[in-house]
């Protein structure tokens, strides 16, 4: 075994990892329009806010959205025609009782999504295919190899 490699590939896990916890813990407080988890610590009515979710049903002057996060629904006032299960996401001005005046929105539709997310994993197995085809992993060196 090769105990370079294997601390290398240790090593590189790690940093990716660091950079993923790092992402994960501070890429809210560098959004340009505070987001839901802003909304909920400090509610800052009267700004400018940006959310993503699903919508639920539809009501007289727009729709109901549910956060991202599952726990968090948004009384949206909008001329926008959308679908109950489209994912939205929307800026808008915060008022009270989590409701938003929206200024921008864009909808993806259910079925659009579903065929993104099917459509890569068919894409993923392909490749997977290909690259298994023509590549080898070899255990005791811990390299890919070329398949001759």
């Amino acid at each position: 075994m090769n105990w370079k490699r294997i601390f290398l590939g240790f090593f590189l896990i790690l940093i990716l990892f660091s950079l993923c916890v790092y992402y994960n813990s501070y890429h809210e407080s560098k959004l340009e329009y505070p987001s839901t988890s802003a909304i909920l610590s400090y509610y800052p009515e009267g700004s400018a806010v940006s959310v993503t979710g699903s919508v639920l049903r539809l009501n007289d002057n727009g729709f109901e959205l549910l956060d991202s996060n599952g726990k968090t629904e948004y009384e949206i006032r909008s001329s926008k025609h959308v679908n109950p299960g489209d994912n939205v996401q929307l800026i808008g001005i915060l008022g009270p009782s989590y409701t938003i005046e929206s200024t921008r929105i864009i909808v993806e539709t259910a079925w659009s999504y579903e065929f993104v997310l099917f459509r890569s994993a068919l894409a993923l197995i392909f490749l997977i295919f290909i690259f298994l085809r023509y590549w080898k992993f070899d255990f005791k060196t811990f390299e890919f190899l070329r398949r001759s």
